[in-house]
């Protein structure tokens, strides 16, 4: 079980405000942004609540931020998927570089489908893209918190995203978000919400 550090809020039962501003994990972008997320695995509950929540919290003035590294989970997440279709609807099995290199067809598709979700998150956002800051004194933060947070390394990078430009809230279905102190995190994961109830973390606004 995870240390909840982070104050949690249940998103399905919150009205976004003017106000928030949220740093927007990858997931709920490519949720929101990816025309075949069905292919994501993921649960009904991330589709029904995440995008709506979002479209909410800008129609309400609330600023919707994404960082850098989203741009590298999104294009990696875009290309395993699409990699996954090919082989389901054609029978073939290449490896994903193989997938990358001899398909120039499908090369430019998974080109076509980010740009296509990336622009469409743009669209949503209306933040200025977080900077990723990889230099000598942010490996260092990282590596300081890397050994009692126990989550993985693009996860550190997006809270220090947050922290360097002032943002204290965090909209995500990861259950790791909730080790980290001094945020929000606004969810729908009851994994998340149930944790942060036991141990008192969970509130309501």
């Amino acid at each position: 079980m995870i240390d909840v550090r982070a104050t949690v809020i249940d998103l399905r039962t919150d009205q976004p405000r003017a106000t928030d501003v949220f740093l927007v994990d990858t997931n709920v972008w490519l949720w929101a942004c990816y025309a075949s997320a069905e292919y994501a695995d993921q649960q009904p509950y991330q589709t029904l609540t995440y995008p709506p929540y979002l479209r909410r919290a800008k129609s309400n003035g609330a600023r919707l931020a994404k960082s850098a590294i989203t741009w590298v989970e999104l294009a990696h997440l875009i290309e395993r998927l699409e990699w996954k279709i090919f082989r389901n609807y054609t029978g073939e099995t290449p490896d994903l570089k193989t997938y990358r290199q001899a398909f120039p067809e499908e090369r430019q598709r998974v080109v076509q489908e980010f740009e296509g979700a990336w622009r469409i998150a743009e669209d949503l956002s209306n933040f200025t893209t977080l900077p990723l800051s990889l230099d000598i004194a942010m490996l260092e933060k990282l590596a300081q918190d890397y050994q009692f947070l126990r989550v993985d390394g693009y996860d550190l990078l997006i809270y220090h995203a947050a922290l360097s430009a002032g943002i204290r809230q965090i909209l995500t279905d990861d259950v790791d978000y909730g080790e980290f102190p001094d945020v929000q995190i606004f969810t729908a994961n009851l994994k998340l919400i149930n944790i942060a109830r036991e141990q008192g973390k969970l509130v309501t606004r």
